[in-house]
């Protein structure tokens, strides 16, 4: 458990601080109105997704879409907007709310099934190999090849999820089982995402604590739930950045 699942939870956890990072220094430049702090986490980590994605674009344009460039975006982001890293690290430490639900509410039913699903599907990511053909030819074979050629290639010309399925392979070789392991998981990261739109959406509409039951039904969709799972595609991260 702790040298197989731990480190790619690590690394998802760590990209998840770039995005949000990124996407709040976004939307400060942009002087949104603040919003309540869970669609904020959404709205940041969805927009930061979106900006990394412009940059991996531009690595390849340019032909240096290689590990050492890679890194050194990683570490420059937090320390330009190193403020924005100590509201987050302030918030997930120190913020929240209390609030006394039963145990026997369908609330709390519903939210253990739902992460227990997550956190199954996760567990099942956790390996060195595709699944389908589906990724072995296209989602996830076609970032590979981009960062091992360290170019732009044709198939990837337009912004897509698949910028950020290359950055396990980019960051730790595309050669590595840990660096395609890790790729695999920014594409389960899309349906968590995708999850956190749909509660967010129902949070700022409907109030708090609800959309527990709209996000359990649309992750619960066989279609949905299989490319949390097995096929590493991109449908998940093409309905939240939609429904963002």
């Amino acid at each position: 458990f702790f040298t197989r699942v731990v480190p790619p939870l690590l690394f998802l956890l760590l990209l998840l601080l770039e995005f949000l990072v990124t996407g709040r220094m976004l939307l400060r430049l942009f002087r949104m109105p603040e919003v309540a702090p869970f669609p904020e986490v959404v709205f940041s980590a969805g927009l930061g997704a979106c900006m990394w994605i412009v940059l991996l674009w531009l690595l390849a344009v340019f032909h240096i879409i290689i590990a050492p460039v890679a890194w050194t975006i990683a570490v420059v982001i937090p320390l330009v907007g190193y403020r924005h890293l100590f509201y987050w690290v302030k918030k997930f430490v120190y913020g929240g709310e209390e609030r006394h639900v039963p145990w026997y509410a369908p609330q709390t039913l519903l939210l253990w099934l739902l992460l227990t699903y997550l956190a199954m599907n996760f567990l099942t990511v956790v390996r060195p190999f595709p699944i389908g053909w589906d990724d072995l030819g296209s989602y996830l074979n076609r970032p590979r090849l981009m960062v091992s050629y360290g170019s732009f290639i044709f198939s990837m010309a337009s912004f897509q999820w698949e910028y950020l399925t290359s950055i396990g392979f980019l960051l730790f070789g595309y050669g590595s089982t840990f660096g395609a392991t890790a790729s695999m998981m920014v594409n389960w990261m899309a349906g968590a995402l995708a999850l956190s739109v749909v509660l967010a959406f129902a949070q700022l509409f409907l109030g708090k604590g609800r959309g527990l039951l709209a996000a359990l039904l649309y992750y619960t969709l066989p279609l949905v739930g299989h490319f949390s799972f097995a096929d590493m595609k991109i449908d998940n991260a093409v309905f939240a950045t939609g429904a963002l």
